[in-house]
């Protein structure tokens, strides 16, 4: 009988504080949820400055690669400045060639 009390508190203890750590936890992250077909792949923004000149500075990480540059809206010149341009705030994102 004492054993089964021992084990009832035990789990009366430890149960709040689990359901504490995952609640703390918070959502998974959207990035890798983000589903890409073909040759694109799931990207996310980290850094999106706008500068005195009107350009934006930008950083744009992928699992596998880290890009950065800047994009000018009057004349974007690649491909990847161009889809930075055309995300209108969104982080996440499918990254294609």
């Amino acid at each position: 009988m004492k054993h089964l009390v021992t084990a009832a508190l035990c789990a009366a203890i430890t149960l709040p504080a689990f359901a504490t750590t995952r609640a703390d936890a918070g959502p998974p992250d959207p990035a890798r949820h983000v589903q890409c077909s073909g040759n694109r792949d799931a990207a996310q923004v980290d850094v999106l400055k706008k500068q005195p000149d009107g350009k934006l500075q930008f950083r744009i990480s992928t699992a596998a690669d880290t890009f950065h540059g800047v994009a000018d809206p009057r004349n974007p010149r690649y491909s990847m400045e161009k889809q930075v341009l055309a995300l209108g705030g969104q982080k996440y994102f499918c990254l294609h060639d």
